[in-house]
C-alpha cells in the first residue's frame, strides 16, 4: 500500500501465499524440471506474473484491490504447479509408451527379459488414469494439490515401465554387440576354413 503499510487482510493473504502455495509451486516446477531433464519456461513465466501481482499488491492503497491482486497472483501459482507437472507426466507417458513398442520376440533375440505384459497394462491405465484424474481436478482451486498428486503418481507408474524395459540404446547396443559376435564367429570359421 502507499503508505507502506499493509492491512492485516493483505497481510494475511500475502503469508498464505507466500508460504503455503509458493513452495508448493516451486518445489512442482523444480520436480517437473528434473523429471523432463528440460527448464521450464513456462513455469517460470507464470511466478514471473506472480511476482508483477504481487508488487502490484503491495503498492495500491485500495485493501481490495490488493486482495483481488494476491488472489490473482494465487491463480498464477496454481497455474505453475499443475501446468508444470502436467506436462511432466504427459511427456514421461510418451516416454513409456516409446520403451514398450518393441514386440517379445525382439527382446529374446536380443537376450532380454521380456517384460511382464500385464504388470505394463497396468501401470499404464494407472498412469493413463491418474493424468485423466489431475486434468479433471487442475482447475478446480480446492483440488489443485490432489491434481498435482495424481500427476506425481502417473509419472511414477511411467518411470515403472520405463525401467521394467530396457531403453532403445540398450536394444541397439545389444542388437550390435550380437551382430559383431556372429561376424566375429563367421570371420573365425573362414579363417579356419583358409587354414586347412
Amino acid at each position: 500500500m502507499s503508505d507502506d503499510r499493509l492491512s492485516t487482510a493483505v497481510t494475511k493473504k500475502l503469508s498464505e501465499l507466500l508460504e503455503g502455495a509458493y513452495p508448493v509451486a516451486r518445489n512442482s516446477l523444480i520436480y517437473a524440471e528434473v523429471v523432463t531433464g528440460e527448464f521450464n519456461y513456462l513455469g517460470v513465466a507464470e511466478l514471473r506474473d506472480v511476482l508483477d501481482h504481487i508488487k502490484r499488491a503491495v503498492s495500491t492503497s485500495d485493501e481490495e484491490e490488493a486482495l483481488k491482486y494476491i488472489e490473482a497472483a494465487n491463480e498464477h501459482i496454481r497455474r505453475c504447479a499443475v501446468e508444470s507437472v502436467q506436462r511432466a507426466a504427459t511427456k514421461t507417458f510418451f516416454d513409456a509408451l516409446k520403451v514398450v513398442r518393441y514386440p517379445h520376440w525382439m527382446y529374446k533375440v536380443l537376450l532380454h527379459d521380456v517384460p511382464d505384459k500385464k504388470r505394463i497394462r497396468d501401470l499404464r491405465m494407472t498412469a493413463m488414469e491418474k493424468i485423466a484424474s489431475g486434468r479433471s481436478h487442475k482447475s478446480d482451486k480446492s483440488q489443485w494439490i490432489i491434481s498435482l498428486k495424481d500427476f506425481e503418481t502417473a509419472i511414477d507408474s511411467c518411470f515403472e515401465i520405463i525401467d521394467m524395459c530396457p531403453s532403445k540404446n540398450q536394444i541397439r547396443f545389444q542388437a550390435f554387440s550380437i551382430i559383431c559376435g556372429i561376424i566375429t564367429i563367421v570371420s573365425l570359421v573362414v579363417a579356419i576354413v583358409c587354414l586347412i
